[in-house]
């Protein structure tokens, strides 16, 4: 395995304003352009960064297209570990806008066995029929160790952020309610989005490391809906997430 500072990455985002952000970050270092895949493409960049490679794909939003994304570009590039950036909803009254979320693991909050004895939470892929099954089947999916080290040791002291599980689904979260719903699901859950879950599911499948690096761009109380949080703070969240990916390449600026 190669050294940290020069291991390939892709990195993938869902939505055109994240990808938008990691281009500026980018922008610069030599690119050549592509396609994954054969009846379903998937554009990609390659950057030449120093001494690695850094593939940025726009996956679409939704686990399915994140996973999709994923096992395509796969397929046609190699790369060394995943890094999933751009923009989540808060669970936790402790977050605010443009806070910074790294993920410890990944809890897929729509994947369960509905049960006499309740639901049961399982990972994509498994199925539990019994209370007995729960054990061998948890359904989190943990982050790379290395990855969180890396993280920490090149993140900036003056731009604190948290760790924690991230929630993920096929839905977006815009209740209060709803949030409030599944952050019970798992004592340290901080952030809710849609693609972490797409993507830790097909990193586990090709044996790859994943971190998703996600920033808040709505509140869990926010002062009007959700839905306004969301629409208003979109690109500046997603562009300080994009910093974070500054850091990790060391890219000045």
């Amino acid at each position: 395995m190669k050294e940290l500072g020069t291991r390939d990455l892709l990195v993938v985002v869902a939505m055109e304003e994240e990808e938008r952000a990691v281009l500026e970050v980018l922008s610069g270092f030599p690119v050549e352009t592509g396609e994954a895949g054969r009846r379903t493409r998937v554009p990609y960049r390659k950057f030449a960064v120093g001494e690695r490679t850094v593939t940025l794909a726009r996956s679409g939003i939704g686990p399915v297209n994140a996973g999709i994304a994923v096992t395509l570009l796969a397929e046609s590039l190699a790369f060394d570990a995943i890094l999933l950036f751009g923009v989540g909803g808060a669970v936790s009254t402790k977050l605010a806008i443009g806070d910074v979320v790294v993920s410890d693991g990944v809890f897929q909050h729509d994947s369960f066995s509905s049960l006499d004895f309740g639901n049961a939470h399982m990972p994509s892929g498994k199925y539990v029929l019994a209370a007995d099954d729960v054990g061998r089947h948890p359904p989190l999916r943990m982050s790379g160790a290395e990855l969180l080290e890396w993280f920490a040791t090149v993140h900036r002291e003056d731009r604190p952020y948290h760790r924690g599980v991230i929630l993920s689904g096929n839905e977006f979260v815009g209740t209060v309610k709803r949030k409030r719903e599944i952050a019970l699901l798992h004592p340290e859950a901080l952030l809710v989005d849609m693609e972490a879950a797409g993507v830790a599911h097909a990193a586990e499948r090709l044996g790859l490391p994943f971190l998703v690096v996600k920033t808040v761009s709505d509140r869990l109380s926010p002062d009007g809906s959700i839905e306004s949080d969301f629409r208003k703070c979109l690109d500046a969240a997603a562009a300080n997430a994009a910093t974070c990916l500054r850091a990790l390449l060391s890219i000045e600026g």
